[in-house]
């Protein structure tokens, strides 16, 4: 039989840190979200491996914007061994960023963890237009002349 009581050792001392899970204001970039999508769109780079292997993909980074506004533990989430390097560039480039303006909880400011999503895809225009071309011309459509 086990008892459903926790006992004096286990029970959370009301004094301790508590856990936010909510927040009164959200960090925020210096010049909004789109700023940081720029600053990330401008500094990442394709590693050329995988640029010539055609390895893809969706790399979430995780990292802590402190209660100053600082990013420290940027770590990425969902390790994949065939995408390594897609991996640390998007930890090198989340490690870029300037200092936020914190989150702050009942007016302080507090530390949060928040998760970026980066995605690494080639496009081939070459394909893309084979392709359109294919549906044009199923579609009754010549190239130079219309079809009637």
């Amino acid at each position: 039989m086990m008892n459903s009581e926790l006992s004096r050792e286990d029970q959370v001392d009301a004094n301790e840190e508590e856990v936010i899970t909510f927040w009164e204001e959200m960090p925020k970039f210096p010049g909004g979200d789109s700023a940081m999508l720029e600053f990330i769109n401008e500094r990442i780079k394709y590693p050329e491996y995988e640029k010539e292997n055609n390895i893809q993909g969706r790399v979430r980074v995780a990292f802590t914007i402190e209660s100053d506004g600082s990013v420290t533990n940027v770590s990425t989430l969902n390790k994949k061994k065939k995408r390594r390097n897609l991996e640390m560039e998007a930890e090198r480039v989340i490690g870029l960023l300037p200092k936020f303006s914190p989150a702050t909880q009942q007016g302080n400011p507090v530390s949060i963890t928040m998760t970026v999503p980066i995605n690494f895809y080639i496009v081939d225009w070459r394909y893309k237009l084979k392709r359109f071309f294919k549906i044009f011309k199923q579609h009754g459509h010549t190239y130079g002349k219309t079809t009637i």
